[in-house]
């Protein structure tokens, strides 16, 4: 394990999202980048900056964002879990769960 506080670097000047997740002594753990222009949200995880090795894949079912699930595949396909944002409170206050299956396995809100 890496420890925690995990810091997010984001690339301010980047026609899509991008940010890099440091560890507490400023290993790169993973750079994350959501690709532009997409209706439905299309991110991929990579292991280097460079952005050369795949880990996940995230895509979302649907383009409006309410109640969107999130399904997230290793690089090679295979399936590893969801993420489910919850409905129309969420406009106020993200808030989602994290399911293996039809089965919730923990969830994340904002305060």
């Amino acid at each position: 394990m890496h420890g925690y506080p995990l810091t997010l670097r984001f690339k301010k000047l980047a026609i899509a999202q991008q940010f890099a997740v440091e560890s507490p002594a400023g290993e790169l753990l993973m750079y994350v980048k959501q690709k532009a222009f997409k209706l439905k949200e299309a991110i991929t995880v990579y292991a280097d900056r460079e952005q050369t090795r795949p880990l996940y894949r995230i895509a979302a079912d649907r383009i409006i964002d309410f109640s969107a699930t999130y399904r997230i595949t290793e690089a090679d396909g295979s399936y590893v879990g969801e993420v489910r944002r919850k409905g129309m409170r969420s406009l106020w206050r993200a808030r989602y769960e994290i399911q293996r299956g039809d089965q919730p396995v923990f969830s994340v809100s904002e305060e």
